[in-house]
C-alpha cells in the first residue's frame, strides 16, 4: 500500500519559511490566513496545492489554528504566546492519542479477520421495511 502523505520539497519549505519570517508572522497576533499564504506561495510557485503548503508549514514547525481567527504563524515570545503554543501542542498530542487508539482498533479488527474470529456482537433484528 502506498503512502498518501504529502511532502513539500525543500524549495517550497524555504519559500513558506521566508514568507512567515520576512512577513513578520511571528506570534499568534500576527498570523497569516491560509488564503493569503497560498496566494503568496503561488505568486512564486504557481500550481502549488494547499496540501503541499500545509505540509511545508508542518515541516517548519509553524503553528496553525482553524476557525474565526485561524491562520499560520511562528511561535512568539511571552507568557501569552507560551500558553497559546502549549495549547497547540496539547491539541496535537490529543490528536496523536486519538490516532494511536484508532490504529490499535484497526489492528485488532484485522487480526480478528485473519484469525476468523470476527463475529457480530449485540445484534438486534430490525424490520427494514414491510410490504402491505
Amino acid at each position: 500500500m502506498s503512502s498518501n502523505k504529502v511532502k513539500a520539497d525543500k524549495e517550497i519549505v524555504n519559500l513558506v519559511r521566508n514568507i512567515l519570517i520576512l512577513g513578520n508572522h511571528i506570534g499568534s497576533s500576527k498570523r497569516i490566513t491560509r488564503v493569503r499564504l497560498g496566494t503568496l506561495v503561488r505568486t512564486y510557485k504557481p500550481g502549488v496545492s494547499d496540501r503541499v503548503i500545509r505540509a511545508a508549514v508542518s515541516e517548519i514547525g509553524a503553528l496553525s489554528t482553524s476557525g474565526g481567527e485561524g491562520g499560520y504563524w511562528i511561535p512568539g515570545e511571552g507568557t501569552a504566546e507560551d500558553k497559546i503554543t502549549d495549547d497547540c501542542i496539547g491539541e496535537l498530542r490529543s490528536r496523536m492519542a486519538s490516532e494511536s487508539r484508532r490504529i490499535k482498533r484497526i489492528k485488532q479488527l484485522r487480526n480478528k479477520v485473519l484469525t476468523r474470529t470476527l463475529v457480530p456482537e449485540g445484534i438486534t433484528q430490525y424490520t427494514l421495511f414491510t410490504e402491505e
